[in-house]
């Protein structure tokens, strides 16, 4: 038997882990710039319920709040102060980024970014 795409996404998740990942660029994570990327085209590609739920778990615990996480940081300009545009962007993509990963999640997933899946 075949697996079963999910085709049930919001239309506009692509783009905005593609935006979210520029702004990671910005910040010096390159690696999950590069996840985000990668989870992105899958998405657009198409993938299964439970590879969906392996998504969502990755951007649900990459994006958990404390002390040096990715939610911890913030966009700057050139000479170092915060780049007050860039960082409303970054944080709105944060929560519709939570809002995805929580809608989705099934199950317990180990995150890439924790020395997980590749």
């Amino acid at each position: 038997m075949t697996p079963q795409v999910d085709r049930n996404l919001p239309e506009d998740i692509s783009t905005k882990m593609l935006s979210f990942a520029n702004h990671l660029y910005q910040i010096g994570l390159p690696e999950a710039a590069a996840a985000y990327e990668d989870f992105a085209r899958e998405l657009d590609e198409g993938v299964t319920r439970d590879r969906l739920g392996e998504i969502s778990a990755e951007v649900s615990m990459s994006l958990r709040a404390g002390p040096m996480s990715i939610s911890d940081r913030y966009v700057t300009n050139l000479d170092g102060s915060p780049d007050e545009s860039a960082n409303e962007s970054y944080f709105g993509l944060i929560q519709d980024l939570r809002k995805f990963a929580r809608s989705n999640l099934r199950g317990k997933g180990i995150s890439r970014f924790f020395g997980g899946f590749h």
